[in-house]
């Protein structure tokens, strides 16, 4: 955890962008746990959520191809 918390620190203080998270993705339930991030709300880190084609992360897992997702605090896809 500590390593992914400073890969997201850095990853915010080199390019400027207020958030960034790490999401672990787990084939047995299909879904992924935010492991880390800054600039999320309390309570973020640790949560679960679906790996599906309604989300960003979810769509970039089944599709494998990357994904820019601008505005995130309003996109209904993060």
């Amino acid at each position: 955890h500590e390593v992914l918390q400073a890969a997201c620190d850095a990853a915010c203080e080199g390019s400027g962008v207020s958030r960034s998270k790490v999401l672990v993705y787990h084939a047995d339930s299909d879904d992924f746990t935010i492991d880390a991030g800054v600039g999320w709300a309390p309570g973020v880190i640790g949560m679960r959520t679906p790996a599906n084609m309604r989300n960003v992360p979810g769509r970039t897992l089944r599709t494998g191809e990357s994904t820019i997702a601008e505005n995130l605090p309003t996109n209904p896809a993060y």
